[in-house]
């Protein structure tokens, strides 16, 4: 197998043509026939099969380009975010208002917000630690006033999910298959955190505002869950912090060292849930940036 290094000069289609070319000449060297070349060059168009196969160089960094969404109430960061996927997508016909009106509930869950992305023909994986409402969050104060109420619902969404196309997955996703994710592209994640245990460690990739930690946190006292969703749309080796977009901050874009988004998103009251959303297109294109 051929492994290309692409020289930091080059850009990414150089890159990708570099390597797709001493690829087919791999095939016809190893005399594996004119139709494997030509299978190779159309498999081997999209740039995570060409990283998967050796054939180009793992990033060292990766951002998914996301036009960031402010929310608007204390409880449509979920549909921000899942407007921020759409939009990276391509898809711009919908806003807070029409998503609104499809998603009629204000107690938004993971599962909600994977219905609405498949709405639009996205292709959505949901990795969980449970399956359905869990009961021991009954009376957690961020989920006391709707539970109740919402178990059943949720139940029902988690059986139908296949049947509407949505891939559900018991599995907590580790740490490495994230950042790995993150450097091949072609997906975007929506992530549910703990709020209180991201607040302070994010810092804009434009400005970095002076950090201000709240008195709890000085106190050593810890504050309570309060979920919240957000975008992962890259990670950088260099720094080991991964590029997020949060419909809570004025920052067109942030960063988040590993270690706190690890602590957010593993907090009691997340379930470690995750949205994988694929994206239409490979991220490999010009609007991405990429360094090798």
């Amino acid at each position: 197998m051929v492994v290309m290094h692409a020289p930091a000069s080059y850009s990414c289609s150089d890159a990708l043509k570099a390597c797709l070319e001493s690829s087919v000449a791999a095939c016809t060297a190893r005399k594996l026939g004119e139709t494997v070349a030509h299978a190779c060059r159309d498999s081997l168009l999209r740039a995570e099969s060409l990283i998967q196969l050796g054939l180009l160089p793992k990033p060292h960094s990766h951002t998914h380009p996301v036009p960031h969404v402010r929310q608007a109430y204390n409880w449509d960061c979920g549909l921000a975010c899942v407007l921020m996927v759409l939009r990276a997508a391509g898809i711009h016909s919908e806003d807070f208002t029409s998503l609104c009106g499809l998603c009629s509930i204000t107690s938004i869950w993971t599962v909600d917000l994977a219905y609405l992305l498949r709405r639009f023909g996205l292709e959505v994986e949901l990795t969980t630690i449970t399956i359905g409402a869990n009961p021991d969050y009954a009376e957690e104060s961020f989920y006391k006033e709707h539970m109740a109420e919402d178990g059943s619902r949720v139940e029902k969404l988690f059986q139908e999910a296949a049947t509407a196309g949505i891939t559900v997955s018991r599995r907590s996703v580790g740490c490495r298959e994230l950042k790995d994710r993150m450097l091949m592209g072609g997906v975007l994640v929506i992530a549910l955190v703990d709020k209180t245990r991201l607040a302070g460690h994010t810092v804009s990739a434009v400005v970095l505002p002076a950090v201000k930690l709240g008195l709890t946190t000085r106190l050593g006292i810890a504050p309570a869950y309060t979920g919240h969703y957000i975008v992962i749309c890259g990670y950088d080796c260099e720094t080991d912090r991964f590029m997020i977009q949060d419909p809570a901050s004025t920052a067109e874009m942030d960063s988040v060292p590993t270690c706190s988004l690890e602590a957010a998103r593993h907090a009691y009251g997340t379930d470690e849930d995750l949205l994988l959303v694929t994206m239409p297109s490979s991220p490999y294109m010009a609007s991405s940036v990429v360094h090798f």
